[in-house]
């Protein structure tokens, strides 16, 4: 067999949308964001079991948000964020997917949830 013969390209219906990776990735994770993403550049504490990271948020919906810097977590696991602008409350979420570019969480539950967009309205708008 020739040299590149393995080297096969995908067909276009097998291709990344448009948008590129970011919008492979949030395909693979079945998309289920309640609004539009904004992005942000904050600091925040990460709780996941046992381990404290600290981290950042880079990008946040209504319903969830990116981190970086968060490791040894899987889709599914329930993690707590303390936001650096609000460091007395403690939002729970749960890990939907881990990528490349970040960790990626929903908002865990309707208390959290009110939590999420109070500590965010100046963002989330």
């Amino acid at each position: 067999m020739p040299a590149g013969d393995n080297d096969a390209q995908p067909e276009p219906d097998e291709a990344a949308p448009d948008g590129g990776a970011a919008d492979s990735i949030a395909a693979a994770l079945d998309e289920r964001r309640d609004g539009p993403r904004f992005p942000l550049r904050e600091n925040c504490t990460v709780f996941a079991g046992a381990h404290v990271h600290h981290a950042s948020v880079r990008d946040v919906s209504a319903g969830g948000a990116m981190l970086h810097g968060v490791r040894g977590v899987a889709a599914g696991d329930l993690i707590h964020i303390r936001l650096a602008r609000r460091p007395d409350w403690s939002i729970g979420a749960r890990v939907r997917g881990v990528s490349l570019i970040g960790v990626h969480v929903a908002i865990d539950g309707a208390g959290d949830q009110a939590i999420w967009r109070e500590a965010l309205k100046d963002v989330l708008g």
